[in-house]
This record gives C-alpha cells, structure tokens and sequence, in this order.
C-alpha cells in the first residue's frame, strides 16, 4: 500500500501521486476493516479490506502513475504476505486475546508499509528503476536477490508468533513461572508462599514480560512471544557482525541466505518448547560460540571490540544461569579444545569468560546469603524428590542418537573432525558440553535436549556452508551433506506436523467449561503433572493459589517409594508423600478454591481419592468437566449460589 509510493518517492517519481496512492490505499484499508469489524470477525473485514485496499494500490500505482513496468508477480506475493499479516494478526489479537479490533488494523497499517518499504524498493520496482541514468541491470537484480533473505527472515519471525499465540498453547513451564512472577508481585514470596525447585534466575527471566502485563494490560505471553523472537533476532545479527567482522567470507550471499534458516531453527525448532528457559539459553550463547570462531582466526586470539566481549561474557553468565552448574560445560569443552589446540590458556583467560564467571559467582552468593531457603529447604527436595525420578537410560537415546548421527555426518563432510572448520566445531563441542546435563537430568524431555541438538544442527550447518561447491565434493562427502540435511530435515517435519496436528480441544473445552461459571477462578491442582493445571489457569484468568504447581512431588515419592530397594530410604520417601498430601489437603480447606484440578486414572485415584484428608475436602465439590485423564471439581457452595442467581 503506502511503500510503493515510499520506495518511488525516494526514486523522485511524481512524488505526490505516490504519496497519495500509498496514503490513498493505507486509509482505505483501514476505514474499510473498522467499517467491516462492525458486521462480521475482525479477520475476515481485516482480510476483505486488505485484499480491496491492495487492488486500489496496485491500480493506482499502474494507471494513475505510470508505473508500467510495475511486476506483477513479486507485487502479488507480497500482496499475500499483506494478506497473511492482516488474517494472523486480528486472528491473534482480537479473537484469541480479545483486544479492540482496531489494535491489530493499527499494527497492520504500520507493519505491512513498512514491510514493504524495504523489499518493494529494491524487488518489485527494481525494473523501473533500471533506466538510462540508474544502475546497471545486474546491480538491481543483485539488490533485489539480497532483499529475498530479509523478507525470508520477516516471513519466519511471523510463523513462529503465529505458532506460539495462535497454534500451540503456552508451554507449562513457562506458564507456571509467569503464575510465580504475578504472584510475586502480587506480594507474596518465593519459597515461602510458592514452591519453585528451580534457583530464582529462573523466575527473574520471566518478570520483565509479567511487569509488561501490569504496565500495558497487554498479556505476558504477547510480550514473551514478541521478546523472544526479538532476542533470538538480536543475537544472531550480533553473532553474524561478529563473524564478519572477522571474516569477509561472512558477506558471500550463500552466508547471507543462511541467515533466515538459522533464526527458523533458532526460534522455530520446537514450537512447543517455545519460550522455555533452555530457548532463552540457545538464543544466549551464540554470541559466546561467535566470538571464539572469530578468536580462532587470530595468531594472538583476539577479536571484538571490549563491548562485543563484556556482552558476549554476560549472555554466557545468563546461560549457566539458566541450568547451573550443567551448562557450564557447554563453555568448558570448547575452551579446554581451544587451550589444546594452541597449548595455552590463553583462550581460557579471555574477557568474556572472566566476566561471565564474575556475574555467576556474584550469582551464587547471592543465593548462599540472601536465599538460604532455596538451599536449606528445597535443594535436599529435588535431591529426595526430583533429581532421582528418572527415565531408563535407553529411553534417554533419541536425542543423544539424533545428535550423534548428525556429528557423524559433519565429520565426514569435513574428511575427518581435524579437518573441519572451526566455526562448526565450536558449536558441536558446545553441544556435546550440553550432553551430559540432557543425561543427569534424566526425564529425557525435549526442552532438555533443544540446546545440544539446535547447536549441533547448527554446527553440521556451518560445515556445509564452508564446504566446497557439491560438485568438488569427494563421494563420502556428498553422501554426508545428503544424509546430514535428511536428518536435519526429517527431524523438523516430524515436530512441526506434530504440532499443527495435535488435539488441543481438551484443553480448550476444559477452559470453556471454568469460564462458563466463573470468569477469574481460584485454583489449586490435585495432578500428578503441571500440564493439567497450566497454562489453563491463565488461560482463564485465574489465581493459581496453591503452594505448589502441582502434586508431581507426590507422584515422584510414591513412585520412588514403590521401587527403592532400601527400606530407610522408603520410609523417608514415604514420609514425604504423605506429609505434601496432607498440605494439599490443608491447602483446599483453608484457601477453599474455587476449582480444584484433579488428574484421573486408577494408580493416582488409589493414592489420592481413598486418602482420607483429600476425600473429605473434596466432599465440597462437584464435576464440573471432565476429559481423558482430566477432572474439574467446582465448589458446591459457589454451583449453588450461580443456580440462585439465575
């Protein structure tokens, strides 16, 4: 719409018809969607005017200008992406977080523009600029060709906050911990009121997006969506100036084209692991892994400026932070490398390792000083509790096989791991570091494997991108690149069709059925897993009262209790089984929740339902909805009041 007339306005083509057939088609966008919202969905008038407002423009700019030479098919596949922007975002915003209609045709009118500023002015009009007087032809197909990879870049960061707000609701972890800041700044305090078996960097990573809530009224999860795409842009543009600042190589268009499928991975992996304290750590160790693939290419290892370092070491810190001390070895395996290879350790010593360690071990005594509770009290329960819930170690192999095949494959692409390129082996050192924590960690899930199988994706990605042309290519390296990208590829259609095709509409009847009988529930959850209870009870705009997210911990001592062969230890186990039951108990009959979420199944109803102090509270509720494996209990007293009422 209004970029056409932008990009010829700066080409000194009839200023003011541009101006106003941009304007012209801008406004009418805009007064035809608000007119429409009144009759019909706010996607569909959005959609409907969109597609009149582009038909206007492309006219005007053809006719009224005399843009002859105006292409047709780039113009119409940015017209879609036009068209897509203004269905995903009333879709997002007005139907799913029910905002005023005119929000997401405020953000259409500013977005599509200037979406379209950039790539019409080198792209779509690159002919009518290529006259006598202007550049060369091959000059406007150049600048036209390097355009793709930016529009690729904008069409990525669209699909995954489509993904994350639109698709697949919010992880349950992170739910959980933006339940913890809310009620953090509700005044209440952690370990004490809430239970978190995570140390406290983990609820402060979530706490800017939940004051952005309080300040905006906007949801944390748009701002978590918005602020993780923007980080992982961030990060890897930072990274990417770093390496080309190192090495021109980096400027070559096939660098420049990987970028967009370098954030795809990044932020696109494992939609439903999005915005998971592991995503945070991948999207913060880039600029670390960047800076030593830029170190490695100078005699006295030495490389970015004092800032490049000092953000390099405090993204570092932010990565330990997030899993300590496992993902320390993430930095530990590459550097040792570095030291061997070099025999020095110089590349141990350098500042962003130092500043790193400074801010973890500032990190640590603020822990041991202000935190004791975290040590004294929930430390020895994930020791008893957590730590020792474990999956076999056979059901632990995918992700390690997956990672192990895919190193297969990039050592022999390179002819041997000596031999391959130092921006691929950091990175799947890094990724190996990570390994052992993906294993003592045990549950096998897969936000514990993203890092060590993003990074090393990455990695096998690196070395193809340095590797020579196919063709020069010897016959086992061929076959590498081919059954490396087979791999990668496979992997990413597996996850993404499993999560555009799985059912969410328990979840969603289940939040339909609470907001029938009351808009902003208290809530506690009797489950053996988190997932029953979040994201629902923000879904619902609910208060998540309880001290613990869940009655996991109960789960994990029976089952441990059941199965330990050493009596003391299952009589401790026991001890704390029944001790939790009997808060959870309490908790019902001194908060009196609203809605109690209970997860059902024979095992679970045995040590639950038929335990006394659980049964008796339970007396004061009623099935509100039920599921597969899932029960909402509803207040007696609060169904019969709303019966009154009617």
């Amino acid at each position: 719409m209004f970029a056409a007339a932008a990009s010829d306005l700066l080409a000194s083509r009839r200023p003011s018809r541009f101006l106003v057939t941009g304007i012209g088609a801008t406004l009418s966008y805009a007064l035809l969607a608000a007119a429409f919202s009144t009759a019909m969905t706010p996607a569909l008038a959005s959609v409907l005017a969109y597609a009149l407002a582009a038909t206007f423009s492309y006219a005007g700019h053809k006719y009224l200008n005399g843009a002859h030479r105006l292409e047709a098919p780039p113009f119409a596949v940015l017209t879609l992406v036009g068209l897509a922007m203004s269905y995903v975002l009333p879709v997002t915003l007005s139907e799913r977080l029910s905002l005023p209609a005119w929000i997401p045709i405020a953000l259409t009118c500013l977005l599509v523009p200037l979406l379209n500023y950039v790539v019409l002015r080198r792209w779509v009009f690159g002919k009518a600029l290529a006259e006598p007087g202007s550049a060369p032809r091959m000059n406007v197909l150049q600048e036209r060709l390097q355009t793709i990879p930016l529009l690729l870049t904008l069409l990525v960061a669209g699909y995954a906050a489509w993904l994350a707000v639109a698709i697949v609701p919010t992880n349950v972890d992170v739910s959980w911990l933006l339940v913890v800041c809310d009620r953090l700044l509700n005044g209440e305090h952690l370990q004490t009121d809430i239970v978190e078996i995570n140390p406290p960097f983990s609820v402060w990573l979530y706490m800017p997006f939940m004051f952005l809530e309080r300040l905006t009224g906007g949801r944390a999860e748009l701002w978590l969506v918005l602020g993780v795409i923007g980080l992982a842009l961030a990060s890897l543009a930072f990274s990417a100036r770093i390496l080309a600042r190192a090495d021109p190589i980096y400027f070559q268009p096939r660098f420049i084209w990987a970028f967009p499928a370098a954030f795809l991975l990044i932020v696109c992996f494992h939609p439903g692991e999005f915005g998971q304290r592991e995503h945070f750590a991948i999207i913060a160790i880039l600029p670390w892994i960047a800076l030593q693939c830029a170190r490695q290419r100078a005699s006295d290892f030495v490389a970015g400026s004092r800032l490049d370092q000092m953000l390099a070491g405090m993204c570092a810190a932010f990565v330990v932070m997030v899993k300590p001390p496992h993902f320390a070895l993430a930095f530990a395996l590459p550097a040792a490398w570095l030291a061997f290879q070099r025999r020095s350790l110089k590349s141990l010593l350098v500042p962003e390792n130092i500043a790193g360690a400074a801010i973890v071990a500032f990190y640590v005594v603020y822990i041991a000083v202000f935190d004791t509770q975290f040590i004294t009290e929930i430390l020895p329960l994930a020791r008893d509790v957590y730590l020792p819930a474990r999956e076999p170690l056979l059901a632990l192999l995918d992700w390690p096989g997956f990672l192990i095949l895919l190193t297969i494959a990039t050592v022999l692409l390179a002819d041997g791991f000596q031999r391959m390129h130092w921006d691929a082996k950091i990175p799947l050192l890094a990724a190996f570091g990570l390994l052992p924590a993906f294993l003592i960690m045990g549950k096998g899930w897969p936000n514990h494997a993203m890092p060590m199988i993003v990074l090393g994706t990455l990695a096998f990605g690196m070395q193809l991108l340095h590797s020579e042309s196919p063709g020069r290519l010897k016959p086992v390296g061929k076959a590498a690149a081919i059954f490396g990208c087979f791999l990668v590829l496979l992997l990413t259609a597996k996850i993404q069709w499993f999560i555009l095709t799985n059912d969410y509409s328990p979840l969603e009847r289940s939040i339909a059925s609470i907001q029938r009988v009351d808009r902003n529930p208290t809530i506690v959850s009797l489950s053996a897993m988190l997932q029953v209870a979040h994201p629902l009870s923000r879904r619902v705009g609910g208060h998540f009262v309880s001290r613990y997210p869940s009655a996991s911990m109960v789960f994990n001592a029976n089952k441990l209790a059941e199965t330990g062969d050493d009596p003391q230890l299952r009589s401790r186990l026991a001890d704390i089984r029944d001790g939790m039951i009997g808060q959870l108990a309490d908790e019902i009959a001194t908060k009196r929740p609203d809605i109690v979420l209970y997860e059902t199944g024979p095992d679970w109803d045995n040590l639950m339902l038929r335990d006394p102090r659980i049964a008796l509270e339970l007396q004061q509720y009623g099935i509100l909805h039920q599921e597969a494996g899932i029960s909402v209990y509803f207040r007696k007293d609060l169904a019969a009041g709303g019966e009154a009422a009617k």
